[in-house]
């Protein structure tokens, strides 16, 4: 997944069309946008609606369009309705939406009142919704994941620890489409 991550953030330097693109001419969509970056989108869809839905998702849509011609808004059907979930806001801003999230997250630790402060700002145009899990090591090596609900440009989140982290990583576990930058934050 960091492989093909890393080949859609450099096939979208100079590529900022969507995925679901009904306008360049045929040949000019294959690429790391219709391959890598839709599998990437395939990958949070499963995170996002747990394995066990997401397999009857795709048991579904193969069985009701074997045989025939779908498309996106046709699989996106199939899910909302196996799902029970509207998810607009995922199919638009991952494949209706040119770009991924470009973030810049800072993180800064307050000695006397035990708290982690962490800031992330999304720095691209349009700005994206969804989970960024966030690991957080400590020098006694213990280490603590959490969950930042992106739904602006900016968010902030205070967590209280004991000690002051040692680093702090994005995504660690690899279940996010994005570019990113994490660094310490001096008073």
């Amino acid at each position: 997944m960091e492989i093909d991550r890393n080949r859609i953030l450099e096939f979208a330097i100079n590529n900022h069309k969507p995925v679901v693109d009904s306008i360049s001419a045929y040949m000019e969509l294959l690429n790391a946008n219709s391959y890598q970056k839709g599998g990437w989108v395939l990958h949070m869809l499963r995170r996002e609606l747990g394995n066990s839905v997401f397999q009857r998702v795709i048991r579904t849509y193969y069985n009701r369009y074997k045989g025939k011609n779908a498309d996106t808004q046709d699989f996106q059907a199939i899910v909302e309705e196996v799902s029970g979930k509207k998810l607009d806001t995922f199919f638009r801003q991952w494949l209706y939406t040119p770009g991924i999230p470009k973030l810049k997250v800072t993180w800064q630790f307050d000695e006397k009142e035990k708290k982690l402060t962490l800031m992330a700002e999304q720095q691209q145009q349009t700005a994206f919704q969804f989970p960024l899990e966030i690991k957080i090591l400590f020098p006694d090596g213990q280490s603590r994941v959490i969950s930042l609900n992106i739904i602006s440009s900016k968010e902030t989140l205070s967590i209280p620890v004991n000690l002051k982290p040692l680093n702090v990583r994005l995504d660690p576990d690899i279940f996010l489409l994005f570019e990113g930058t994490v660094e310490e934050k001096k008073k």
